[in-house]
């Protein structure tokens, strides 16, 4: 079974306004679609001690990105992304969506 995790899931509900526009769909039916992911959500103090290293690690090239590179560094899971930041880091395994289908 595929797990995804997230950080704070709360700091990402923000985009479902965003998400909505762009999909034709009622914000109310796109947070019914998250809730039945199987998403395990983890709050900073979980990856708190990967912090630093994930700042010594990306923070030049992105500093929003520390918290769910702490993360993918705690969990030892791979990083489905587009994000090019990610490329290259030494210890974590980086999946495009072109590598899925």
């Amino acid at each position: 079974m595929l797990s995804l995790i997230a950080t704070n899931l709360e700091k990402n509900q923000k985009y479902i306004p965003f998400i909505s526009e762009k999909s034709g769909k009622a914000e109310k039916d796109i947070m019914h679609a998250l809730s039945l992911l199987p998403v395990v959500s983890y709050q900073e103090q979980y990856y708190q001690e990967k912090k630093s290293k994930a700042e010594e690690l990306i923070e030049a090239h992105d500093p929003k990105d520390v918290d769910i590179l702490a993360l993918v560094l705690m969990t030892q899971a791979a990083l489905w992304t587009e994000d090019k930041d990610f490329d290259g880091i030494p210890g974590i395994t980086v999946i495009h969506t072109k590598d899925l289908v």
